[in-house]
């Protein structure tokens, strides 16, 4: 199986958590949105404590996608409204 890169956007309170606004994370091929929220709850323990929705390629998806190379995922903490 080979590697997949894909860039991760932080925003709010998560970026705060992660002390960074994006990242290029490695996975396999064929993993899922799942498991990459798997991996960086494992990277960044404090996400556990966080609400955030989850956008693939800019569409909020609350389903269990599979990943490509190169797609790109937000972590969106809510938002208040006014």
């Amino acid at each position: 199986m080979k590697n997949i890169d894909i860039t991760v956007k932080y925003f709010g309170v998560i970026a705060e958590i992660t002390q960074k606004d994006q990242e290029v994370i490695k996975l396999q091929e064929d993993q899922k949105t799942q498991d990459l929220q798997k991996k960086l709850l494992g990277q960044y323990p404090n996400l556990k404590d966080s609400v955030f929705q989850i956008a693939l390629n800019q569409q909020l998806t609350n389903s269990n996608k599979t990943l490509q190379h190169l797609d790109e995922i937000a972590l969106l903490p809510p938002f208040a409204g006014g």
